[in-house]
């Protein structure tokens, strides 16, 4: 049915959810409880969220997660008047992106998607957040938005375009499979066929709908194979 099944990793392939309390343990040291990683969580997550696709749709010079993260960290912790240094807790958050499980059926799909069509994975991540991850896979090409400068969604020619021209099918060949807005809005710009993994009861952020909308990559595997 397609040609070209592409993945998103984190939150799609991965669950970071897995190293939170480890992340946490981490950067709050003897400080650390379950309440507090809330709090710091809650905070820090809130201006991620806010701004962090703000800079990979913009057409501004490109900057790597690791920078924004930075930036949005030091201003939510002097928000929580915090001690930690933006730098040092930016530094774990993307060590342990790089130690996060897989998802129980995802190398299941991986592996009879790779029967059927080409799979690449194409991600958003900087290099040392996934780099520890791919030899996990079974994988024709990966797409890393650091190695690129560009994002999935970035303003103008976004990464979905070096896909395209890698690979040299027809947009509507090529499936991509994430869990963001810009999974979903950068893959559409091209014409390529959507689907949209919720894993966790997400509220759907985007206009429009998805070719598909599932909930694991089991279900997803039961549709298009």
């Amino acid at each position: 049915m397609f040609k070209v099944i592409s993945l998103d990793m984190f939150q799609t392939l991965v669950d970071v959810n897995t190293r939170r309390e480890i992340i946490w343990k981490r950067i709050l040291e003897e400080r650390y409880t379950e309440e507090l990683q809330d709090k710091y969580w809650r905070t820090i997550n809130g201006y991620i969220f806010e701004n962090f696709h703000k800079h990979c749709s913009s057409n501004e010079e490109f900057m790597t997660i690791r920078n924004i993260f930075e930036i949005y960290y030091e201003i939510a912790l002097k928000e929580l008047k915090s001690d930690v240094v933006s730098k040092t807790a930016v530094s774990v958050i993307l060590e342990e992106h790089g130690k996060a499980e897989l998802y129980e059926d995802s190398i299941e799909f991986i592996d009879l998607a790779a029967k059927k069509a080409m799979v690449c994975i194409v991600s958003d991540a900087d290099k040392d957040m996934i780099y520890p991850i791919l030899p996990k896979l079974t994988y024709d090409k990966a797409f890393i938005s650091e190695e690129y400068g560009i994002y999935k969604n970035t303003k103008g020619t976004n990464i979905f375009k070096h896909v395209l021209e890698h690979y040299n099918v027809l947009p509507e060949e090529i499936l991509h499979i994430g869990d963001s807005t810009s999974d979903i809005l950068g893959a559409r710009k091209y014409g390529i066929k959507t689907c949209w993994i919720n894993r966790h009861g997400y509220t759907k952020r985007f206009e429009g709908e998805a070719d598909y909308t599932v909930t694991s990559l089991k279900e997803l595997a039961e549709i298009i194979f």
